[in-house]
């Protein structure tokens, strides 16, 4: 009887459409999506800033923390510190993660932040993220 309604159930959950604007989806490993759509520079960088936790010691702003403050960063400095990291300083190197078109969205971002073009959305694995 059980095991009826848990067959009834999934075949219900297979039968319903993706909400309206939210694509096709491809999910990697840990269900986290790979192919997210293009928000722009800004955007796409702040979703690299939230999906490499970058926030957890740059703060939310990106104006420091346990991490200094990288508001305004030039694309030189981000670039040297997502490739080689610090190691003395507790900074990881992403180069395994990040390309540099990635390096050039997070620049956008921490460019944008505070004025009018700033994102800032929370949940990085959102397709279409709201302000």
């Amino acid at each position: 009887m059980r095991l009826r309604h848990v067959m009834t159930a999934l075949a219900v959950m297979a039968a319903v459409a993706p909400p309206a604007g939210a694509g096709e989806l491809q999910y990697g490993k840990a269900g986290v999506p790979s192919n997210l759509p293009d928000l722009g520079p800004a955007g796409n960088g702040r979703r690299l800033f939230l999906k490499l936790n970058c926030y957890l010691c740059h703060g939310g702003d990106a104006a420091g923390g346990t991490g200094p403050n990288i508001q305004g960063a030039i694309i030189d400095d981000v670039f040297e510190a997502t490739q080689e990291g610090e190691p003395y300083s507790g900074m990881p190197s992403f180069k395994k993660w990040t390309t540099y078109a990635d390096v050039q969205n997070l620049t956008a971002y921490l460019d944008s932040i505070g004025t009018k073009k700033e994102p800032t959305w929370f949940d990085w694995w959102v397709p279409y993220p709201k302000q």
